[in-house]
């Protein structure tokens, strides 16, 4: 069975991973034609592949340069998400918690933690470093810095507005009223003008 049956970016990503590997087992194995590829069941190359090579060593030699780079930066760009989802499971037990976490968010919390994740993409040295995007020596970027930066841009810009997007709610009716229910008085008193504002009260 060959790569026909399988849809196009399947059997691309098939044909591209048994060729990508023979290239980098040594000189005898890139000579192969790559077309070969494409008359071969994908599974069969790849339980292949495992058997002489290994699972670890075999994603070793699929890394791409590309496949790094992006790796890294998303590794990198995603850290203050999960510390932020850390955070909720380990602050957030009961009833009397989960209130709190809306008392929080009504009161401008989400819009602190997207502020943290441009902050932390963008602005952060120590995690701008780990994403190789200049170092201590570096006086100008060079072209590969130049791609790990455009890519981390794009990649919080996506992040960020989807944040935004399933966040935004907290500043919407109902649960922009959550802060009527805070034991600060100045929070219920935000929260009441709010709701007077939103239905025209005195």
């Amino acid at each position: 069975m060959g790569c026909g049956h399988l849809r196009p970016g399947l059997k691309q990503f098939a044909c591209t991973l048994s060729h990508t590997a023979r290239q980098k087992d040594g000189p005898d194995a890139s000579s192969a034609d790559p077309a070969d590829a494409m008359n071969a069941d994908p599974r069969e190359e790849l339980r292949a592949l495992r058997a002489t090579t290994g699972d670890m060593p075999l994603a070793e030699k699929l890394l791409t340069p590309w496949l790094r780079r992006t790796m890294n930066i998303y590794y990198c760009g995603t850290k203050s998400l999960w510390s932020w989802y850390t955070e909720q499971v380990a602050k957030v037990k009961n009833t009397a918690d989960g209130l709190r976490y809306y008392i929080e968010c009504s009161a401008g919390g989400w819009q602190k933690h997207v502020a943290e994740l441009l902050r932390n993409n963008l602005v952060d040295d120590a995690n701008l470093k780990q994403c190789e995007l200049f170092d201590d020596h570096m006086e100008i970027p060079g072209p590969e810095q130049e791609k790990r930066a455009a890519l981390m841009l794009e990649f919080t810009t996506r992040l960020a507005a989807n944040r935004f997007f399933s966040s935004a709610h907290f500043d919407a009716p109902p649960f922009c009223y959550a802060r009527i229910l805070s034991p600060q008085p100045d929070e219920v008193k935000a929260g009441v003008m709010r709701l007077m504002k939103n239905t025209g009260g005195c």
